[in-house]
């Protein structure tokens, strides 16, 4: 039996991060199967409070878990799985929600029919709504910033 199979049927269940990421670098795809079912719940979450929709995070974390499994031979180990894991499928979150928002300010030029002197500029904000963002953004800074560095990364991570 070749080194790789033999390698790559040493799993199980209850086998440790690095033994299974071994074992689907060494070619068995199926050892993928108990990454998956170990993160799967935490990383819904994560792209559940990104996307703020369930279609949208399962398609995110669908395409996360196919980078993943790509780029496992590069995973060095100098984080858990969990948290790499967490990295990319962040990652394909924030870029979908660019795209999305860019695609979301397009509008076809067949769909216009006003002139240039309808349309508000939206770059002016009243006075007062200015100072209310201002103002709750400086709020909102001060208590993300007293909280522990453990406890901001969280927050920020989760929050925004």
């Amino acid at each position: 039996m070749n080194e790789a199979l033999r390698v790559a049927r040493t799993w199980s269940a209850e086998s440790d991060d690095a033994t299974i990421v071994r074992c689907v670098v060494a070619g068995d795809a199926a050892a993928f199967e108990i990454v998956m079912r170990r993160y799967n719940r935490r990383l819904f979450r994560l792209a559940r409070a990104t996307m703020r929709n369930d279609a949208d995070a399962e398609d995110a974390l669908q395409d996360a878990y196919v980078k993943a499994y790509h780029a496992l031979p590069q995973f060095r180990g100098d984080a858990s799985l969990s948290t790499w894991l967490s990295r990319i499928l962040h990652n394909e979150c924030l870029m979908r929600r660019r795209r999305d928002a860019r695609r979301d300010n397009v509008i076809p030029m067949g769909d216009v029919d006003v002139s240039e002197a309808e349309i508000p500029d939206a770059t002016i904000e009243r006075p007062e709504v200015a100072a209310m963002r201002s103002q709750m953004r400086a709020v909102l800074e001060r208590q993300v910033d007293g909280l522990p560095d453990a406890l901001r990364t969280v927050f920020v991570l989760r929050a925004i």
